[in-house]
């Protein structure tokens, strides 16, 4: 990779995690109390998941999907359980 490249990557990166930390933060206060937290963040997974697919088409699986699904360990699944975690302290703390 050309060091223009990288240095576009390092800082799409950044502004990604910060404009998406901002607005994480925004729609989790926003979520309104009445609403049922694990309905609320059903909808949000089932979103993410259609939204983690369409990525497939512009960053596509190098050796095909089952191949890099095998590739992955447990700390692929230990964050999900820390990702949840994070969703439900994060809403119950904004109510």
């Amino acid at each position: 990779m050309s060091k223009q490249k990288n240095m576009f990557l390092f800082y799409f990166s950044i502004t990604l995690a910060i404009a998406s930390s901002a607005l994480y933060h925004f729609s989790q206060k926003g979520t309104p109390a009445n609403v049922n937290p694990a309905v609320s963040i059903l909808v949000s997974y089932v979103l993410a998941f259609f939204l983690t697919l369409s990525l497939l088409f512009f960053l596509p699986a190098k050796n095909g999907l089952l191949a890099e699904v095998r590739q992955l360990n447990w700390a692929s699944y230990l964050l999900a359980f820390s990702i949840v975690g994070l969703e439900v302290g994060f809403l119950l703390v904004y109510r």
